[in-house]
């Protein structure tokens, strides 16, 4: 019985060693053009780190078991601006980000360029 109760503390403290106190990174995306409506499918980067998901059809994102430190979060999605966010992921706390992304302006030389030489401009 003796080993027992020995074995069952060993397993107990290597388990508590192993296991490293972490944060969370959740938040959610919204559309600055249309009323803040939910940007489905942005992308989310922890930059430095190997870890990126989309956002949901609600525009929530959830990044988990990120070490305590000081990050940029990066947010984009295709014709929209990117945004880079510095956050600090505390231990076993959650980082609450909500950020409106805006739509990139493009002028219709960008799209054609020729359009200005039709107009004289060079």
């Amino acid at each position: 019985m003796t080993k027992f109760w020995i074995t069952l503390c060993i397993l107990s403290f290597s388990a508590l060693t192993y296991a490293q106190d972490t944060g969370i990174v959740k938040g959610i995306i919204t559309d600055h053009e249309y009323n803040n409506e939910p940007l489905a499918f942005a992308t989310v980067i922890l930059k430095g780190q190997d870890l990126q998901t989309e956002t949901d059809l609600k525009g929530a994102f959830q990044l988990e078991d990120i070490l305590p430190g000081k990050y940029v979060l990066q947010m984009s999605f295709l014709g929209y601006q990117t945004v880079l966010n510095p956050i600090i992921v505390k231990e076993d706390e959650e980082t609450e980000i909500s950020i409106s992304l805006k739509a990139l302006q493009i002028s219709q030389s960008e799209i054609d360029p020729s359009r200005d030489k039709k107009a004289g401009k060079t």
